[in-house]
């Protein structure tokens, strides 16, 4: 998309002649998108460009070259539009406005969290991913934490111990589902909410209630209080041990344990409609 030192320049030369729509004309190019006009697609995709180049504005000197932040945010936007409803009266840009931030954040995180880990650790969490990979392709399922131990040759609660650093640097950060929607996006960043959309944000909470549900009472109660869910604010480890009358260890294990269950199909399935 960028070529030489010159790209963005020409890049945003080449999109300003896009003009901004009308809620009439974004309503009727979704109109013609649903009926199966592929040229209306294009059409939305180009007249939005603008809209994330001024997103990608917000977070510049953060971690990602400003090319790499039009990228994912390009990305996001490709992704919102398969979904919008243009039926319940929401303007398209603030709509997308908020997943296009979301696109950014993750490639954000993603960046930060690969520095957290220190590289041996990587390089055995790299050795456990490809042992699960082989499992999943062979089995058609993945191997519980003796089989990798075993595969591995090394102490089942050393793997349970990388596996626990990988969720607390990464699984917050990681999607929940192709659309690029984590965890962390939805509990606790109260900077990504567009205010002029309450109706979005009640949804996003009805189904992350939904999916807590389905854990058991102490891992959602963890989980609520770790992360500041139902208006309350985030808990240290110590602070959540002594509520639940755990250790700060055994917070940590429940705390994995439930997001862990979060990343699986189901769940992903659960909190996928959100985006």
């Amino acid at each position: 998309m960028f070529q030489g030192p010159d790209g963005i320049k020409q890049y945003l030369r080449e999109i300003s002649d896009h003009r901004v729509l009308t809620k009439d004309e974004e309503h009727a190019l979704f109109e013609r998108l649903r009926s199966g006009d592929e040229s209306a697609r294009q059409e939305i995709l180009c007249c939005n460009l603008r809209l994330v180049v001024r997103l990608a504005q917000q977070f510049r000197g953060k971690g990602l070259a400003m090319e790499d932040l039009i990228q994912e945010g390009n990305m996001g936007l490709m992704d919102v539009i398969k979904r919008f409803d243009h039926n319940l009266g929401f303007r398209f840009s603030t709509y997308a406005a908020f997943w296009i931030r979301q696109s950014m954040q993750v490639a954000l995180r993603k960046q930060r969290s690969m520095i957290r880990i220190p590289v041996r650790k990587m390089r055995q969490l790299g050795q456990i991913n490809n042992v699960i990979q082989e499992y999943q392709s062979i089995c058609g399922r993945q191997p519980t934490t003796a089989e990798l131990a075993r595969r591995l040759k090394i102490d089942e609660a050393h793997v349970e111990d990388l596996m626990g650093m990988s969720r607390t640097a990464v699984s917050i950060d990681m999607p929940l589902d192709e659309e690029g929607s984590t965890l962390q996006d939805h509990l606790a960043d109260e900077t990504l909410k567009p205010a002029s959309d309450q109706t979005m944000q009640s949804e996003m909470e009805r189904r992350i209630e939904a999916a807590l549900a389905q854990l058991s009472e102490r891992e959602h109660s963890v989980l609520r209080l770790r992360f500041g869910l139902g208006g309350q604010k985030p808990r240290s480890l110590r602070n959540v041990s002594k509520r639940v009358g755990l250790s700060q260890e055994g917070v940590r294990r429940v705390e994995q344990r439930a997001l862990a269950k979060l990343g699986r199909q189901q769940f992903r399935c659960q909190l996928a409609g959100l985006l």
